[in-house]
């Protein structure tokens, strides 16, 4: 159940990583650019989250 959650993170962290590099920052002179920061914001919050996830993971499986 473990590797199926990671490879699930591992999904997730892939589809992330690309929506990021599509969307691009934009000024937040008005409402859709403050929308599109935080969307860019959240996902790279996602990122950061699951990979530190995965690395928790794998680090708990070397040292027990």
């Amino acid at each position: 159940m473990d590797y199926l959650c990671i490879i699930l993170l591992i999904i997730v962290v892939f589809i992330s990583i690309r929506e990021l590099i599509n969307s691009k920052k934009v000024s937040n002179d008005n409402i859709y650019g403050i929308y599109q920061n935080s969307r860019f914001y959240r996902l790279l919050f996602v990122v950061i989250a699951c990979v530190f996830s995965i690395v928790m993971f794998v680090v708990r499986k070397i040292f027990y």
